[in-house]
């Protein structure tokens, strides 16, 4: 299945090119602790998952979906003041603190989808949603809440910090955080000491994990100090609110726990990577 909307760094790709490792040690459970799309887990369409992602907005469209709530494209409009006003109307119910439901589920599904070059965007200080109106021909088609339902129906959905997301009954976990050095305007919370944090929850994990970041020669050393194999592959970007931001660049792959250890005969453009030096 493919992801329900266009969301930065989604997987679709990695998912491609694991389908070997992946499929090799056939995951009952599968568990990303940084969920965005869920392209990953949607493309294999595995039985169990657990998807946690600290964006309350996108949990709750999961939830609302995977419940059987369907969205009305005719509660929507293609304008941009009643583009703004929905963004406005999600904002407050966010910064209320009340629990979400079926309509901000599908105004924040409107928003998605009809923004400026389909940018889901966040401002840093009060996690406020700041993406501009875009120009489309018509309102999209929503999700198919049945197709979700079907692949979704044993799958568990959390919204919180990662550090206290438990992956110790997954069998495969996807590492695949806010990108350091990088824009993080997906959602509020902060980058700092991630990569620590992230390493100190994968401490006593002995499963499979698939972990991904920008090619930085301190994240490599971090991951390769943890027992991981790490390489850097080419992927290409295709959501950038600048053309020049758009194209093919190199990301790392780490891995670590599957039963296949030659990873570049089983996934493609994989090139090992030893930088000379690791700045911190």
């Amino acid at each position: 299945m493919k992801p329900l909307i266009k969301w930065a760094g989604g997987k679709t790709w990695l998912a491609k090119r694991a389908e070997c490792i992946v499929n090799d040690i056939a995951p009952e459970r599968v568990a990303e602790p940084f969920a965005g799309s869920a392209a990953f887990s949607l493309f294999y369409e595995f039985n169990n998952v657990t998807l946690n992602d600290a964006n309350p907005a996108l949990i709750n469209l999961y939830k609302q979906l995977s419940n059987g709530y369907e969205i009305n494209p005719d509660d929507f409009l293609l304008e941009e003041e009643f583009f703004y006003s929905a963004r406005e109307e999600l904002n407050n119910a966010l910064l209320s603190g009340r629990e979400l439901g079926e309509r901000e589920a599908a105004v924040f599904w409107y928003l998605c989808k009809h923004s400026f070059n389909g940018l889901v965007r966040q401002s840093k200080r009060k996690g406020k949603f700041n993406m501009p109106f875009g120009k489309y021909k018509g309102i999209a088609t929503p999700p198919d809440t049945k197709e979700f339902m079907r692949v979704a129906k044993n799958w568990t959905f959390s919204c919180g910090c990662f550090s206290e997301f438990n992956i110790s009954d997954a069998q495969l976990v996807l590492i695949d955080p806010p990108y350091e050095k990088t824009f993080n305007g997906y959602t509020k919370d902060k980058n700092e000491n991630l990569q620590d944090r992230i390493v100190s929850m994968l401490s006593d994990y002995d499963g499979a994990v698939i972990a991904t970041n920008t090619l930085l020669p301190e994240l490599t050393h971090i991951y390769r100090e943890e027992g991981f194999a790490v390489y850097k592959t080419p992927v290409r970007r295709s959501i950038s609110c600048k053309g020049s931001g758009r194209g093919k660049t190199f990301e790392m792959i780490a891995l670590r726990g599957f039963s296949k250890k030659q990873f570049r005969r089983y996934m493609d453009g994989l090139v090992p990577y030893y930088p000379r030096t690791a700045s911190f």
